[in-house]
């Protein structure tokens, strides 16, 4: 984070494990919340922690279990305007990481094909065994 705002200067400061978060990033125009966790069994320990208005980032591995349980979850995700998902292999020898918007991806494509279009963006990534 600090060094891809090096030319902004728009982070004020990161904390660090702070109201149940791995970081949260102080910004000049607000604060993003990233919750870190490689191995997704359930969304609650992220749901817990939102509000409508949250502005937060749920860092995964791009491993299958995590795709399966946020499509799974997906109906529960879309209530939040401001939640982004990362799926991340940073060995990857193709991109390290997609990232996807639950709430905005709903309002654009179709329920019944969300499976095929997590798949193929998952596809992108290489998967983390």
């Amino acid at each position: 984070m600090k060094n891809k705002d090096l030319l902004l200067k728009n982070v004020v400061n990161i904390t660090h494990n702070e109201g149940g978060w791995t970081l949260t990033v102080i910004k000049k125009d607000g604060i993003q919340n990233f919750l870190i966790i490689p191995h997704l069994d359930t969304v609650e320990a992220l749901t817990a922690k939102l509000q409508p208005d949250t502005n937060a980032c749920l860092v995964v591995l791009n491993a299958r279990k995590n795709l399966d349980v946020i499509a799974e979850r997906w109906g529960e995700l879309v209530n939040y305007p401001k939640l982004c998902v990362i799926f991340a292999n940073p060995e990857s020898s193709t991109d390290k990481r997609w990232i996807i918007f639950p709430h905005t991806h709903d309002k654009i494509t179709e329920r019944k094909t969300l499976k095929l279009g997590l798949e193929s963006l998952f596809a992108m990534v290489e998967e983390v065994r």
